[in-house]
């Protein structure tokens, strides 16, 4: 698992990086890809669904038990290649919420179809 670690650790960089810098929109759009695909700030206090909204230490609080179950099922079964790559990328994904909904208690949403 230490040997993947480095795509977590790329992911929450990149991820915290991207929402600091979409911080900075001040309600601005833009397109990315005209007609697709946009950028916009917004900030989600809740998950799927809306679910949970207005709650962030509750739900900083789930993600950190994710993420540790998600850490020791990782130990347990020990995928490898890709299902281990694509495991990283969603527990940096995860890590960056979670970082997001303790600090600031939303998670800066900014892509918008």
């Amino acid at each position: 698992m230490i040997r993947y670690g480095w795509i977590a650790l790329a992911v929450v960089a990149a991820d915290q990086c991207t929402k600091a810098a979409a911080r900075t929109l001040n309600g601005q759009a833009f397109a990315l890809i005209p007609g697709v695909l946009g950028v916009r700030y917004a900030q989600n206090t809740g998950m799927a669904f809306s679910l949970l909204s207005g709650q962030p230490w509750l739900l900083g609080l789930l993600s950190a038990v994710i993420v540790a179950a998600g850490i020791l099922a990782l130990r347990r079964f020990r995928p490898r290649g890709l299902v281990m790559t694509a495991a990283m990328l969603m527990l940096g994904g995860a890590v960056g919420n979670m970082i997001d909904r303790l600090l600031w208690g939303y998670v800066v949403d900014m892509l918008e179809a």
